[in-house]
């Protein structure tokens, strides 16, 4: 090879190399822009003083899909009124309106899960709500797509669709309506066959509610006995592995299906914090025994569960 040739090859790696670099550059630089931009629509929305700035986080073209209250809404005018924080009738009982548990950011699209805190509604109390929010970002770094699964109480939803999930429950099996609820993880193991012994991924104090609701939606939280410890401040100095976060907490939601002449529960993941389930059919072995859940062949995995509301 002549010096020229050399030169010329020397020239393109290099110039290789600078747009790898500036890409990566450039998708790092995006993550932490979207990181920054949802953490302070979240903690605009937790502090609920400031609406106007709370609304500059949506782009005119925002699209809200409530799927357990069944609203849709289009655009940022109607969606001010969906918000409506200036409504008499609705009062906060905590300083911070909810509670943010863990949060996955792929690409423009952000998963959120938490829970809003009690409240009152035309003065009747209400308990802290899980949610599981899914923000969609343009390259402005505004919110085009919202989509809620909130885990409201009954009394709670419009009389509409109080009145389809009636009419849901009236073509239920047993099992299926004996399902419907919140249910709180009280054991989470899986069999190790070199050890023999049972191991528990989340620790033995494993955290976490299974919600099963009458349209057929489901959210799973899942928390470790010892969650990660590190401030707000340090998140972004402390380096963690994908593992690590996905052991310290797990999240996602969907639809699921009953199989009850072979015991089978699917989960049908449309998203949440762990990305290989999503856009998949999770089938498990199940079986209730009163207010008590089972899951799982209780041979290599179980998660057992009681009902608590």
């Amino acid at each position: 090879m002549n010096l020229k040739n050399g030169m010329k090859t020397n020239t393109k790696y290099i110039a290789v190399c600078f747009l790898f670099l500036f890409a990566c550059s450039s998708r790092e630089s995006n993550d932490k822009k979207i990181r920054k931009r949802v953490s302070g629509y979240f903690e605009t929305y937790q502090e609920r003083k400031d609406f106007s700035s709370f609304m500059e986080y949506y782009d005119d073209s925002i699209v809200l899909i409530d799927i357990i209250n069944g609203d849709s809404i289009a655009g940022k005018e109607a969606l001010s009124n969906f918000f409506n924080w200036h409504n008499p009738s609705l009062k906060g009982l905590s300083d911070d309106a909810l509670i943010v548990e863990t949060q996955t950011i792929e690409g423009n699209r952000v998963v959120t899960s938490g829970y809003f805190t009690e409240f009152e509604w035309n003065d009747t109390k209400f308990e802290a709500m899980d949610f599981i929010i899914v923000h969609v970002f343009n390259d402005d770094f505004k919110i085009i797509e919202q989509i809620d699964w909130i885990n409201y109480p009954q009394n709670l939803l419009t009389p509409k669709n109080q009145n389809d999930l009636d009419t849901l429950m009236e073509g239920e099996s047993e099992s299926e309506k004996q399902l419907v609820g919140t249910w709180k993880l009280i054991e989470l193991a899986d069999f190790d066959p070199t050890s023999k012994r049972w191991i528990y991924p989340f620790g033995k104090g494993a955290q976490g509610h299974f919600t099963y609701t009458a349209g057929n939606i489901v959210t799973i939280n899942i928390f470790n006995e010892i969650p990660i410890n590190t401030s707000k401040d340090s998140i972004n100095k402390v380096l963690f592995s994908f593992e690590d976060i996905l052991l310290n907490s797990a999240a996602y939601f969907g639809e699921y299906s009953i199989d009850e002449a072979n015991g089978i529960l699917t989960h049908h993941v449309k998203g949440g914090a762990v990305p290989w389930y999503i856009d998949t059919n999770q089938s498990r072995p199940f079986r209730l025994e009163n207010d008590t859940l089972y899951i799982g062949d209780m041979v290599n995995w179980k998660r057992i569960l009681i009902k608590v509301d």
